[in-house]
């Protein structure tokens, strides 16, 4: 868990579930780490949590923190799988920095949409390097109202709207981080619509940790996004 995070999550949850909408519900967080949200979910009055983990040694950190909760030390593809088989429901599914490891991406949020009306996704923003340096200096070229708002068309739709994935490399394994346009296209076809209030209120709070547009990064991932599903009746 990052510095930012560690100090800051308890506000954070506060925008991904706010203890109002959680009351007396259940919530499977995909990818519990050390177990916080967990923490967080039952002190507001969640009926039931679930964590699942594939970390060995955060699930153990996570049970010695909270013994009062379940954690499950488990790859959470196959957890998934096995409630669809099970018909086993949550009225919450959390997936929070941990998309971009699964391999097959598409299978997993199908899966997931079987199990829960409301699907909460934290990923790394995945980010186009050459269109938006392009972008950042045509801003420098023109100044007049009407080329800079057609700039911020540009950049709307690089942020909310692209449909691409980021391919990585890491020491383990190619890592494959989703636009927001891409989840957004996916769960369309599953039926669910997408809420990105979260998202535009962190933006304004934790610039530095949230957005796509924000300076003096030059990584290819700038920032992270949050973004609610939830199914369309």
């Amino acid at each position: 868990m990052t510095q930012f995070f560690e100090e800051n999550y308890k506000e954070i949850f506060q925008y991904w579930l706010p203890p109002t909408s959680i009351k007396n519900l259940s919530v499977l967080d995909l990818g519990s780490k050390e177990g916080r949200l967990g923490e967080y979910c039952l002190s507001n009055g969640a009926k039931d949590y679930i964590g699942v983990e594939i970390n060995s040694k955060k699930v153990l950190q996570a049970q010695e923190r909270f013994p009062q909760i379940k954690f499950y030390n488990e790859d959470l593809t196959d957890f998934v799988k096995r409630c669809v088989h099970k018909y086993t429901f949550f009225d919450f599914v959390v997936l929070t920095r941990t998309l971009h490891y699964i391999q097959d991406q598409i299978e997993l949020l199908e899966n997931i949409s079987k199990i829960t009306n409301n699907i909460i996704i934290e990923s790394g923003v995945p980010v186009d390097r050459p269109l938006l340096d392009l972008v950042n200096d045509f801003k420098t070229i023109r100044k007049d109202a009407e080329f800079y708002n057609y700039i911020l068309q540009i950049q709307e739709h690089m942020e909310y709207e692209e449909n691409f994935t980021l391919h990585f490399f890491n020491k383990e394994s190619i890592q494959n981080v989703p636009s927001i346009g891409f989840l957004k296209s996916v769960f369309d076809q599953l039926e669910f619509e997408s809420d990105l209030t979260i998202y535009e209120k962190l933006k304004q709070i934790y610039p530095s940790e949230y957005g796509f547009f924000y300076k003096n990064r030059k990584d290819d991932l700038l920032g992270k996004f949050v973004v609610k599903f939830k199914r369309v009746k």
